[in-house]
């Protein structure tokens, strides 16, 4: 046992000469003094320049000298817990490290600044990218929903001047008994007379936003628009049998019916529901839907 102690010694003061050596150059490298370090860890600055110098006869203990170089390489940003294990404090543990792991340890010096440059524009050009695809989605949604709300009134206009041209062929065979010049300028009357019947025969509300309000549609009890519209925005919405429209702030919304006279839907800030309705003939729209939470009016029909 004796006669591997100076062995030992010798083994453990070249490991000290390199850890030292390592350290030294860290510190350099980050262009900190010797009395920097001692701030921080509160080491001597004899100690951390003998550690450097790989001087034994200068350290204490070596269990304290371990504590020391885990100090000193966690100051730089170094793991000092696998620096220090490479200081052995037994001769057991000069068995299993005879050489320094230099490749791991090097792996945790700082990067160059190019990198963390290189990083930052990675990072803004990812964001750019998801805000950009944000913006874009947004008036897809917009657009969809004006596509469902439009072939509405298309649908319904359609059987109308179906029911219309069919009287007006039913009757066309009938004018040759009498003479063939009165037929052609009647059938051309027909469809003049029968787009009154067309607007008569649906319920149509155009709303005006004179200050912004949340407004929500329900056409022959199917949503057709829920949303925030904006001021100075107008849109309009026609239905069969029912158009039910609800405001958040009903002063800001002007409605009229059928191309009528716009009315307020009622008191600014209130919240407002009014139905029209088609489906009693002898009722007539009332001069003001304003003084109630849900008002019910109807559209004269021939």
């Amino acid at each position: 046992m004796r006669k591997n102690l100076p062995q030992f010694e010798q083994e453990r003061a070249e490991k000290l000469s390199e850890i030292g050596g390592y350290l030294r150059q860290s510190r350099e490298g980050r262009s900190l003094s010797l009395e920097e370090i001692s701030a921080k860890t509160m080491i001597p600055v004899r100690t951390l320049r003998a550690i450097e110098g790989g001087d034994l006869k200068q350290l204490p203990e070596p269990v304290y000298v371990h504590g020391f170089i885990r100090r000193f390489a966690d100051s730089l940003g170094l793991k000092g817990v696998d620096v220090a294990g490479e200081f052995p404090t037994t001769m057991a543990m000069t068995r299993s490290h005879r050489r320094f792991p230099w490749l791991g340890l090097r792996l945790t010096q700082p990067r160059p600044m190019h990198l963390y440059l290189l990083y930052i524009a990675v990072i803004v050009v990812a964001v750019n990218g998801l805000s950009r695809l944000i913006e874009d989605s947004a008036p897809a949604t917009v657009n969809t929903a004006n596509l469902y709300e439009e072939p509405l009134p298309v649908e319904k206009s359609g059987p109308v001047p179906d029911q219309v041209q069919q009287p007006s062929s039913a009757k066309a065979p009938s004018r040759p008994n009498g003479t063939d010049k009165v037929a052609p300028p009647r059938p051309a009357s027909k469809p003049v007379a029968s787009q009154p019947e067309r607007s008569q025969r649906s319920v149509e509300v155009s709303l005006t936003f004179k200050e912004q309000s949340w407004v929500r549609i329900v056409t022959d009890g199917r949503m057709a628009f829920e949303g925030m519209m904006q001021e100075g925005a107008q849109r309009s919405w026609s239905a069969d049998e029912q158009v039910v429209v609800r405001a958040g702030n009903a002063g800001g919304v002007l409605v009229a019916l059928n191309g009528g006279e716009a009315k307020a839907l009622g008191a600014p800030g209130d919240v407002e529901e009014v139905t029209f309705e088609l489906n009693n003939p002898s009722a007539a729209l009332p001069p003001t839907v304003l003084g109630s939470v849900t008002t019910t009016a109807s559209v004269i029909r021939d």
